[in-house]
């Protein structure tokens, strides 16, 4: 493989200065001219192993030809993909989002640097823009970027790097409260599903890593320090008893950065009212926003959010009153599967936002919000293969998972997990004396 990869690099050097072009910006772009007939075919090779080799591969390579600098430097070609992105490019634009998500993680701080002036095309609408990209397709272009990131993130790669835990908590929270102002299958709605999508993503694979940042309140994702500043004031008062728990690691969790001083935070920001100054926990608020996106989210039940999911796609569909009967079909079917590859993906980020202190005093209740969600995956109906485009995960899986992590973070629940074991409904039962044997 290696030997591959250094024959595949070779190759790169032929990719010179002379075959891109820079936009008005002055920034290197993949023109139309380069990416024709064959070439576009060896452009699409060229990125994804650019991409995917670490700096170090390249230097062997430019040593053994004693060409220095006659490849594209990393930086150069993340520059030119992003432009591709929005400066409408031969190169596809799936194959540049690809090749930017799996990118090398030697790569991670170069790509994270670049994406802020691709998050200026939303974050700052009426700035001049570097493309023809509307603010809406640059949002779901650092929403996919960042998704692939996080699925290909090794474990202990933000206790590693705190650039790019910062940046990932910027795009978090303001991602967040974006979304938290769009009324869920409203009609603004559907242009963001893909971002909410994205959001749920991320916020599985990265939530064993930030538990203890996602413990603090939305507003302060942006300050790293917080946590440090509450884990300093909760030592100096070690003399009061505080509530065991433990770091609740989750896939790719490794050795977090902020797990160490969850302890401490559970006190501050767990135990009592489950806020901090008043504020609810990022993960509550995550969690709440990702329950109305599935149909057994809430305490209103499967129906309300049936209605409400079909009256927003009715809605969108008589605003494509001058289509044709065809295209309204198809995009009727375009939106019942997008809502339901949302619904699973919101189901897995609610039982990741489970990982670490309870939310508050109602989350520890038998008949409080989240005990009663997990009965109601718990007793749902095996769900088998989805009708989209991927396998569902089953309900009852998901809810063992969550109970899981609710139980292992907090250890004073176990006896609340001891007395579901005789419930009534054999479901329940039965699944929380697996997690109570498994938690052992």
């Amino acid at each position: 493989l290696l030997l591959l990869l250094l024959l595949l690099l070779l190759l790169l050097l032929v990719v010179r200065r002379r075959y891109l072009a820079r936009d008005s910006s002055g920034r290197l772009l993949i023109p139309a001219e380069s990416a024709e007939g064959r070439r576009g075919d060896a452009w699409k090779a060229f990125v994804v192993v650019a991409c995917v080799c670490p700096p170090s591969l390249w230097d062997r390579v430019e040593m053994a030809t004693a060409r220095k600098g006659s490849a594209l430097a990393a930086r150069e070609l993340i520059r030119a993909l992003l432009a591709s992105l929005t400066g409408g490019s031969a190169i596809p634009q799936q194959v540049c989002l690809m090749a930017l998500g799996h990118a090398s993680p030697e790569h991670y701080s170069v790509l994270f640097e670049e994406l802020l002036l691709l998050m200026d095309e939303y974050q700052r609408p009426g700035k001049q823009k570097r493309g023809n990209t509307r603010p809406e397709e640059a949002r779901k272009m650092v929403a996919n970027i960042m998704r692939l990131v996080a699925d290909a993130m090794a474990p202990g790669t933000l206790s590693a790097q705190p650039l790019i835990r910062g940046r990932l908590l910027d795009w978090l929270r303001d991602t967040t409260l974006y979304l938290r102002s769009i009324a869920p299958f409203g009609e603004a709605f559907w242009e963001v599903s893909q971002v909410a999508y994205c959001l749920c993503a991320v916020s599985r694979c990265v939530a064993g890593q930030l538990v203890s940042h996602l413990t603090m309140p939305l507003a302060l994702l942006r300050d790293s320090a917080a946590v440090q500043r509450v884990s300093s004031n909760k030592s100096s008062t070690s003399d009061a008893p505080s509530t065991p728990a433990t770091a609740g690691g989750g896939p790719g969790s490794g050795t977090a950065a902020g797990d160490s001083s969850q302890h401490q935070l559970q006190g501050a920001a767990g135990s009592g009212g489950g806020s901090f100054a008043g504020q609810p926990m990022a993960r509550k608020l995550l969690f709440e926003m990702f329950a109305a996106w599935c149909d057994e989210g809430t305490s209103r039940g499967a129906a309300d959010y049936h209605a409400r999911l079909n009256a927003g796609i009715n809605a969108a569909i008589a605003r494509a009153k001058d289509y044709d009967s065809d295209t309204r079909e198809r995009l009727k079917q375009e939106l019942v599967q997008s809502a339901e590859l949302l619904d699973q993906a919101s189901r897995l980020a609610m039982a990741a936002m489970l990982q670490g202190p309870v939310f508050d005093t109602d989350a520890r209740r038998t008949a409080g919000p989240v005990l009663c969600w997990v009965d109601r995956l718990l007793q749902a109906a095996p769900l088998g293969i989805s009708t989209g485009r991927l396998p569902a995960v089953p309900k009852d899986a998901v809810g063992r998972s969550a109970l899981f992590q609710l139980l292992r973070s907090n250890l004073d629940m176990f006896l609340v997990c001891v007395d579901r074991c005789y419930y009534k409904d054999s479901h329940i039962a039965g699944a929380s004396f697996q997690v109570r044997l498994s938690s052992i």
